[in-house]
């Protein structure tokens, strides 16, 4: 009988942790175990939900701390958003709330803002999911971290100004190679100007019973009644 007995409680705690591991697979909260800033500047405490059961619904999301009394912000899907623990909620604010993102940003922190903070994800019928996040806030901005991010500034300029001559020697490379073409075609159109002559032929009248043909003459013999214009094509 004690064996069954011993046999039915390790089924039992088998199927409670298989249960608990499900459960926990299927609603995940993503936060990050420590985040540093610096005063002065936005801070971002990030907060996503993963769910794998069809199940499962979000009833609300809240972000809390030991040293505040109330939460600090509090989404629901219908009500909207709140800032209870918060007086100037301009300060700190989500991100983009909705049911799987629940990222916090404060703005002008300050050494105050520093210590734990816990995301707790609220859903149906499963309860409470949380994950704490560490925050550190320091007096001011490394002297190494603010000459990196010069150097980035002045590499993305360097770059910019890069492709601008590029783009530049491009454009100059194409209108060069343009003008021949435009200036054979400007000279072919001269030559087929050109090639219209205008010159003066007479026509010798035949005369009666005369039966020769027509004679052409130059136009130094042509008398100036008699001179007619007409225009030769040279081919």
């Amino acid at each position: 009988m004690k064996p069954l007995i011993n046999q039915f409680l390790l089924s039992s705690v088998w199927l409670i942790l298989i249960t608990t591991a499900y459960v926990h697979c299927a609603v995940r909260v993503h936060t990050s175990l420590s985040v540093t800033g610096y005063k002065g500047e936005v801070v971002i405490l990030p907060c996503s939900l993963t769910i794998s059961d069809p199940g499962v619904n979000v009833v609300s999301v809240a972000w809390s701390s030991p040293a505040k009394k109330a939460n600090l912000a509090v989404y629901h899907p219908q009500h909207g958003i709140s800032y209870p623990g918060e007086t100037n909620s301009s300060r700190i604010h989500f991100r983009h709330p909705s049911q799987q993102d629940a990222t916090l940003m404060i703005s002008n922190s300050s050494k105050s803002d520093s210590g734990i903070y816990t995301c707790s994800w609220t859903t149906f019928p499963k309860g409470i999911f949380s994950s704490k996040t560490k925050l550190n806030i320091s007096d001011a901005m490394p002297v190494r971290c603010r000459k990196y991010i010069i150097l980035g500034v002045m590499s993305l300029i360097l770059l910019l100004g890069m492709l601008l001559a590029t783009r530049t020697f491009l454009s100059r490379k194409s209108q060069q190679l343009k003008a021949p073409e435009s200036e054979a075609s400007r000279k072919e159109t001269d030559e087929c100007q050109r090639e219209v002559v205008y010159a003066s032929l007479y026509i010798q009248q035949q005369k009666v019973g005369d039966t020769t043909k027509r004679k052409c003459a130059s136009e130094d013999n042509i008398e100036p009644d008699g001179i007619v214009y007409g225009i030769v094509k040279q081919t």
